[in-house]
């Protein structure tokens, strides 16, 4: 299997003429091309040749091809022994892309199509955008499909949410995703979520943020503020000619006095020798 990072048009031209290739998906940020190994070779050299960048992917089986013949006959006869319920949601079909009808046998005939037939996954998630859909949550060992779905989401960035994360610890992942949704606006079950642990559990908040800010106004400062002085009631430094003593002027005021100083003052220290 190939994935191809070029347009889905340029791909299904280029693989058109290589027999044993087949498309195996379409994810939007890529193409994926699936086959016998010669001839997928072939197909990486055409697209290199043409500075097309491609990915070897790592995978047990060349899934989505006619490689896969043999086995949709087995699978569709066992999987028809499992008792499919009716869908209680609109469910979106990976094949077509599209809603299914509401009275779309879920058998095993249908799942085993899913082996064979191409992957329309930028094409299922353009129709949850028609749909308003605001929020995805990605149920997997990682966040691969929720990465490929930012390609083609039109609503909020942070509704994409992966349940689990590669590299990271199954519950804290799961935690975050339950964070994510609550912030989204999902109300999860808490108790079922914390139900091994003894707690009272308190309904904060308990109104929805409004995600406003409330930061004051900046403090007015009087023009003869004066800063880093070595004293709080020292002022400024001041050099008249013929004064034979040190001067420092100090204005204090209701928006710059400290705490409990009643009046506005000023004075001065010029009869007043300076200290050695």
């Amino acid at each position: 299997m190939l994935a191809v990072f070029a347009p889905e048009a340029a791909v299904a031209s280029a693989i058109e003429s290589v027999p044993g290739v087949s498309m195996a998906a379409l994810n939007g940020t890529h193409v994926v091309v699936s086959g016998d190994q010669d001839s997928i070779r072939k197909v990486e050299a055409g697209f290199s040749d043409r500075n097309v960048r491609t990915k070897t992917l790592t995978t047990s089986h060349a899934f989505h091809s006619h490689l896969m013949d043999d086995v949709l006959e087995p699978f569709a006869s066992i999987a028809s022994n499992v008792d499919f319920q009716q869908a209680t949601m609109p469910l979106v079909c990976n094949i077509s892309g599209k809603v299914l009808p509401a009275d779309t046998r879920l058998d095993g005939q249908y799942w085993a199509n899913h082996i064979r037939q191409a992957v329309a996954y930028a094409p299922a998630i353009e129709t949850l955008g028609e749909m308003n859909c605001d929020l995805l949550l990605e149920l997997g060992p990682q966040s691969v499909l929720t990465r490929m779905a930012a390609s083609k989401w039109t609503q909020s960035p942070e509704a994409l949410i992966s349940c689990l994360q590669k590299d990271v610890n199954e519950d804290a992942a799961t935690l975050q995703a339950v964070a994510q949704m609550y912030v989204a606006g999902v109300t999860p079950n808490f108790r079922q979520l914390h139900r091994e642990q003894r707690f009272t559990p308190v309904d904060l908040p308990t109104y929805p943020f409004q995600r406003r800010r409330f930061w004051g106004p900046d403090k007015p400062r009087a023009a003869h503020a004066e800063f880093h002085t070595a004293h709080p009631l020292l002022g400024t430094k001041l050099s008249l000619a013929g004064a034979a003593g040190r001067l420092e002027r100090k204005v204090i005021s209701t928006s710059t006095a400290p705490h409990g100083c009643p009046t506005t003052r000023s004075w001065d220290r010029s009869s007043f020798p300076a200290r050695r």
